[in-house]
């Protein structure tokens, strides 16, 4: 059985190096999570089947997260990396000159370029992608475009 799994191992080794040897960069890095998810899935049910839950079970949740299945996990559970909570997207009318700028921090002489420079700040360290919230980024943009329409 160990030679069998040992030789298994060395046939995907093989096949996951010539298929990646073929992908675009971009692509790579992708098809290792899925393998290491898969892999992860692979040695979790191993272990759920010889009877040790606490070893198979956190491996389950680590390759389902890897393999973009966390849905299928109980409800609060972390797996994977984690993301920003999902949040209502801004209004897309309603703030008025006083509430944007508030909002971008400003006083109500700003210039065109100050408008500019506080959206661009405050849109760096509240992005989707730094970590911020699609609301609070939205927001952002509803002042600058308010401002700037006024």
């Amino acid at each position: 059985m160990l030679g069998f799994l040992i030789a298994m191992t060395v046939v995907v080794g093989f096949w996951a190096l010539h298929r990646m040897a073929r992908m675009k960069p971009q692509d790579v890095r992708k098809f290792q999570r899925q393998l290491l998810g898969a892999g992860l899935l692979v040695v979790a049910l191993f272990f759920i089947f010889r009877g040790e839950p606490l070893l198979g079970l956190p491996a389950l949740a680590i390759g389902a997260g890897l393999l973009g299945l966390s849905h299928l996990l109980p409800q609060g559970f972390q797996a994977g990396p984690r993301q920003a909570q999902a949040s209502p997207p801004a209004p897309a009318s309603g703030m008025d000159k006083t509430e944007a700028l508030r909002v971008l921090g400003l006083k109500s002489n700003a210039t065109a370029e100050d408008i500019k420079a506080a959206h661009k700040k405050l849109q760096r360290a509240n992005h989707p992608d730094a970590g911020g919230t699609d609301y609070l980024a939205g927001k952002i943009n509803q002042a600058r475009d308010v401002l700037l329409n006024s």
